[in-house]
């Protein structure tokens, strides 16, 4: 059994296949000039909405801070006189985590002047890998002592490793009133 194929004539009208390509660059063109023209409008909008979701979540935050007992807010501040038994903790943390302090020291308590709470400042210097400080951070962040609040990091990469770094932390460790 054979199988013949027929070749079919088309007509093409030159003028019509014209229109169309024009027609098809045409819808291209303005595709592309809606996208262009959209973006921006498009990225305002969608800045709108992100402004609109913050204002709720902060409005609920407001009505859950009102609703909280005064006297529940400062459950985890530490007493003064514990602010050295943190620091061991801090220093036994960093030892677990392979950090090298070269200088840990918590500083005279004071007023901090963004929340009025008084806090102990306690300034770090350590060497050690970047990952491992930092997992050291996280860790000390959450300790179930108190509130420590990290205000400025410093990273410098040491010249003989530069998987090593010398880090520079200051921190604030937040106490009760004396």
């Amino acid at each position: 059994m054979g199988t013949s194929f027929k070749l079919l004539k088309v007509r093409v009208n030159k003028r019509r296949l014209f229109q169309a390509g024009i027609a098809v660059g045409m819808v291209g063109l303005l595709f592309v000039v809606g996208i262009v023209l959209m973006g921006p409008v498009r990225a305002t909008a969608l800045a709108k909405v992100r402004q609109q979701w913050y204002r709720e979540q902060m409005s609920v935050l407001k009505v859950l801070l009102k609703q909280t007992p005064k006297e529940t807010l400062p459950v985890r501040l530490i007493p003064a006189s514990r602010v050295s038994a943190v620091i061991e903790t801090m220093i036994q943390i960093g030892r677990d985590h392979g950090i090298d302090f070269i200088s840990l020291k918590a500083e005279d308590i004071r007023a901090d002047p963004r929340t009025q709470w008084p806090v102990a400042p306690v300034v770090m210097i350590a060497d050690g890998d970047y990952r491992d400080i930092g997992a050291f951070l996280s860790e000390v962040c959450y300790l179930s002592e108190g509130v420590l609040d990290i205000r400025k990091i410093d990273l410098k990469a040491l010249r003989t490793d530069l998987a090593r770094v010398r880090a520079s932390v200051e921190m604030a460790l937040f106490v009760t009133k004396p």
